[in-house]
């Protein structure tokens, strides 16, 4: 399984001058989302972490669905370059998908950066 993108771009840009020396995540503007698989254990957290860019830092939102259910709305607003989201529980261990999609004011984005999957 892939993670599926509907929309975004990467950051930083394809063909940035020494790309590798860059803080890499994918960029989703508002209405943009990505699909995200994971095979989680018994009680997993789960965390996004990223940053906010331009007026998504003012507030924004992040809508969180597992499995194609019905998604949450998850405030975010911050210029933290680390940010860390916690997300809702999933619905348990095993295989799902992870939806996460971008609510943002105009000329705002957030980069995602990674899944953190943490055992209790």
């Amino acid at each position: 399984a892939q993670v599926r993108r509907h929309g975004g771009r990467p950051v930083p840009p394809e063909g940035t001058f020494s790309r590798y020396g860059h803080r890499r995540g994918w960029r989703l503007a508002d209405g943009q989302s990505v699909v995200i698989p994971l095979n989680l254990p018994p009680d997993a957290r789960v965390w996004l972490e990223g940053w906010l860019v331009g007026r998504a830092q003012l507030g924004a939102v992040i809508e969180v669905g597992w499995d194609g259910g019905d998604r949450l709305a998850v405030e975010v607003a911050g210029t933290a370059t680390d940010g860390r989201v916690r997300l809702p529980d999933p619905p348990g261990p095993g295989r799902h998908r992870l939806a996460v999609l971008m609510r943002s004011p105009p000329r705002g984005a957030a980069v995602l950066d990674r899944v953190v999957v943490e055992r209790p």
